[in-house]
């Protein structure tokens, strides 16, 4: 089925009318134009657009991911099945750029296809700064070389857009969290060069470059997050039943049973996004054998500070699973919730 332009908008200047002419003279029909909130002083933009262009509107602003999933919810709702672009409204893609990603599109169907820029001096600092540190962020994170991370020109096939629908973010960081999403679950990625254009330093995008990079980055350091969360209410729940039972390997298998519960769920559905079911059994076990691995090795290292070091049980414990978070992380990553391909 012929692809879909999908354009997020939120207080467009008069440049989007032009654009989306230019998009219907050369065949691009099939546009959806959202409207994020922009209010009322913007609807003449909007109204003014070709009567070919589907309009859909958000009544408050709730930021480009989530105008991205209405749109992406519209052909959902439509039961068509078809690739849809994303590009920006400010007139910084060019059509013939968008073109090369349509056909792109035509012949690799299955594919998530990114428009990637290039980012030399004549580049806006607060765009170039973000972009080169997000692209060495992610590389060394994910193992994977995306050369422009917050590209908005990207083609989603049909068959990935139930799973991006379910993805949580709803600003900027949601472009950040498809990608992670589509490297973890083996989804071809072609990268597509296109050329870079700022109009007016960038004047008219709404990207902050403190705030929205703060968000774009946390989904590099969610496993951290969760790892101290977990470590938190496992640490907590050993303290407790020592201080119930004094006994150290007890409270130790207790508390990595309920932490480990916890770290499992939000690592599989949130950190590395392996949704697919036919996966569990072999993930819950893999992750049972590293719990006990781990239980194996922490317990005479505790019992070992305390008895020889004399150092304090919880104290003993906060050291020992410090040093054993950079080999569980690697396990997980490489071994348990390792890239699968989607075939």
């Amino acid at each position: 089925m012929i692809p879909h332009i999908l354009i997020p908008a939120f207080q467009p200047e008069q440049n989007l009318i032009t654009l989306v002419q230019e998009l219907l003279q050369q065949n691009l029909t099939k546009i959806i134009v959202v409207d994020d909130g922009s209010g009322a002083q913007y609807q003449p933009i909007f109204l003014n657009l070709p009567s070919e262009v589907v309009l859909l509107t958000h009544a408050t602003n709730q930021g480009k991911g989530a105008a991205i999933k209405t749109g992406l919810q519209y052909l959902a709702d439509q039961k068509i099945k078809a690739t849809i672009i994303t590009m920006d409204a400010d007139g910084q893609h060019l059509v013939e750029d968008v073109k090369k990603i349509y056909h792109q599109a035509e012949s690799s169907p299955d594919a998530f296809i990114l428009g990637v820029r290039q980012f030399d001096h004549n580049v806006p600092w607060r765009s170039r700064f973000g972009n080169e540190l997000s692209r060495k962020i992610f590389r060394w994170l994910y193992k994977y070389p995306i050369e422009d991370t917050q590209t908005g020109l990207r083609a989603i096939p049909a068959q990935i857009q139930p799973f991006f629908l379910t993805i949580e973010a709803n600003r900027y960081e949601y472009e950040s969290e498809c990608l992670i999403a589509a490297i973890k679950q083996g989804i071809k990625i072609i990268q597509v060069p296109i050329q870079t254009v700022y109009i007016e330093n960038n004047r008219s995008s709404h990207f902050n470059p403190i705030i929205d990079s703060i968000k774009i980055y946390y989904v590099f350091f969610r496993y951290s997050v969760i790892a101290f969360l977990s470590f938190l209410i496992d640490i907590s729940l050993f303290a407790f039943f020592h201080f119930l039972t004094n006994r150290i390997l007890l409270s130790l298998v207790v508390a990595r049973v309920i932490s480990g519960g916890f770290n499992f769920y939000l690592n599989k559905y949130k950190v590395y996004y392996c949704l697919k079911r036919e996966l569990i059994w072999r993930q819950l076990l893999q992750y049972t054998l590293l719990c006990i691995f781990v239980i194996v090795v922490s317990y005479p290292m505790i019992l070992g500070l305390v008895t020889w070091l004399h150092w304090n049980v919880v104290f003993s414990k906060i050291v020992v699973d410090l040093f054993l978070f950079l080999i569980n992380f690697v396990i997980q990553k490489k071994y348990i919730f390792r890239h699968h391909s989607a075939a």
